[in-house]
């Protein structure tokens, strides 16, 4: 992982994630077969709502500790601002 992992909200194995999600899962009486309750789909959650809140694409690539700008651009399409906004600058 890249960054400071003060930092990264994932950090950790996938076997110590796997059995803290497993905790979870059964203090919250989610069986392991429903699919809408995954740790993908909690990340992507999290990503997707500090990205329509205006936090920057290099900002969640730390924080969710990925390997390259590359891979949060699938969260651009949700960021606020939107092109037409962005061209606005030259307005100035």
């Amino acid at each position: 992982m890249t960054g400071n992992p003060d930092y990264i909200v994932f950090p950790y194995t996938l076997q110590w994630f796997r059995n803290q999600w497993d905790k979870i899962r059964q203090r919250l009486g989610k069986s392991f077969e429903d699919s809408e309750f995954s740790p993908h789909i909690c990340r992507h959650t999290f990503a997707s709502k500090l990205v329509m809140n205006g936090t920057s694409l290099p900002v969640l690539k730390e924080l969710g500790g990925w390997k390259t700008l590359s891979q949060v651009q699938r969260y651009a399409h949700l960021a606020p601002t939107s092109l037409l906004e962005a061209t606005k600058i030259l307005d100035r």
